[in-house]
């Protein structure tokens, strides 16, 4: 089993998560594509409920077919929410399976904060897909939209969430639960 993993916030997925999930599938040739959300950001960054990130991580996999899926595995493994961590914890449970973790193009900028890059490395193959805006020599494809979770969040609190940014079960599950607006006592 050929398996790529996508982690992130996911602080709401959006279209940008969308593509580069489809994208990954059909350039690699995987059999499926895990969606992980972080349970807690290792660099604290505050981020809505777990559940949440989690429900919408699935109704993006829902969307894009039966080859995705999101796994809850950061809930459980406790710690600081790093990728060393998940991948020591989650590759010997799939003995014999391939795994490759994407990341896009402007998350690279940030690798010398990341806890072991280097073991991360030795335990899979990252793949570096092209965003938009943050060009990489060694990133894959064509720039993919240049949309962010934190631009997708201030749209929804100021009520201007475009058409197109968000898969349309993401955007009824944030309406329906009135996620991302501005507190109002």
């Amino acid at each position: 089993m050929n398996v790529a993993l996508l982690g992130g916030s996911f602080n709401p997925p959006h279209m940008g998560h969308a593509l580069g999930a489809s994208f990954a599938r059909m350039a690699l040739g995987v059999d499926e594509l895990w969606l992980l959300p972080a349970f807690r950001h290792p660099l604290g960054k505050v981020l809505l409920a777990f559940e949440h990130r989690l429900e919408m991580c699935r109704l993006l996999a829902g969307q894009l077919g039966p080859w995705a899926k999101a796994v809850d595995m950061e809930a459980h493994i406790g710690g600081e929410g790093r990728t060393v961590d998940l991948l020591e914890h989650l590759l010997p449970l799939y003995p014999g399976w391939h795994f490759q973790w994407l990341m896009g193009s402007d998350t690279v900028a940030d690798l010398p904060l990341w806890k072991g890059f280097s073991r991360i490395q030795e335990l899979v193959k990252i793949v570096v897909i092209h965003r938009l805006g943050y060009p990489l020599e060694q990133a894959i494809g064509p720039g993919l939209a240049a949309l962010s979770s934190t631009e997708v969040r201030h749209r929804i609190e100021r009520q201007d969430i475009p058409e197109g940014w968000l898969p349309t079960t993401i955007a009824d599950y944030v309406r329906t639960h009135r996620l991302y607006l501005p507190y109002k006592p």
